[in-house]
């Protein structure tokens, strides 16, 4: 945990640094747009609770667009980063937990959907806190997207009148398809590459300088001294013999 928070400390210093700096700014636009879905949740849930729907419905149309846009700049650009794609990851989760909080404000079988994506971004905290890598499954894909249409749908049911049957198959199915996704990231047990490509990296530096000290050790072994010294100077080797023969 110590190593992560010590990543996440650089990366963050690297984004002041170019924000700082006016050539470097629109590298970071990515990242000020997926932070700016960061405060979803202090905008739409007070809005669900107040009653003001209109107003909460646009601001989730508009928390959303932040989400098309940053992903679109980054690659267009060419501005990706790792600091973006976790800030993304943790933007995703927590909007989609905004989401649900604020439709069990109306119905309370979101509550559910909401259980247990807490459990999965638990799960996936704790692998990523222990350096292994969480890989998007295609259960994990499929769950997505019908927990994104679960959502849609429940959004529509504060305008337009629906089955209840409706809402509770959607609900059971998607949870189904949670509790199997739940599964799937438990079972990772991968180390992160970049993880392993430092402890490659640094096995490697310890075996060079394994290396070099035998090295050291076998030269001053086998080191000999063919002449004497005369007031602190070396003298010629091919000297000491003509003096010998003389």
């Amino acid at each position: 945990m110590k190593e992560q928070l010590e990543k996440y400390k650089k990366l963050f210093s690297l984004m002041l640094s170019d924000l700082k700096t006016q050539g470097n700014r629109h590298k970071q636009i990515p990242n000020i747009l997926t932070m700016i879905r960061l405060f979803a949740p202090i905008v739409i849930i007070p809005s669900f609770v107040l009653g003001n729907i209109p107003f909460a419905f646009g601001s989730i149309v508009a928390f959303s667009l932040t989400d098309a846009l940053d992903g679109f700049i980054a690659r267009t650009f060419k501005l990706t980063s790792e600091l973006g794609k976790d800030l993304d990851a943790v933007a995703d989760k927590l909007f989609a937990a905004t989401l649900l909080i604020s439709l069990s404000t109306v119905n309370p079988i979101y509550l559910f959907s909401l259980a247990f994506e807490t459990v999965i971004g638990g799960v996936c905290s704790y692998k990523k806190l222990n350096h292994l890598d969480i890989k998007t499954c295609k259960i994990g894909k499929i769950k997505t997207i019908l927990l994104d249409l679960f959502v849609v749908v429940g959004m529509g049911s504060l305008f337009i009148d629906l089955s209840p049957l409706l809402l509770n198959m959607m609900c059971i199915t998607t949870g189904i398809l949670q509790i199997s996704t739940i599964k799937e990231y438990a079972k990772v047990k991968e180390p992160i590459n970049v993880f392993l490509e430092e402890d490659k990296l640094e096995t490697k530096q310890q075996n060079i300088s394994d290396e070099l000290e035998d090295i050291e050790m076998g030269y001053d072994k086998n080191l000999k001294y063919p002449h004497t010294y005369s007031y602190g100077q070396e003298k010629e080797p091919k000297l000491v013999k003509m003096k010998q023969k003389k």
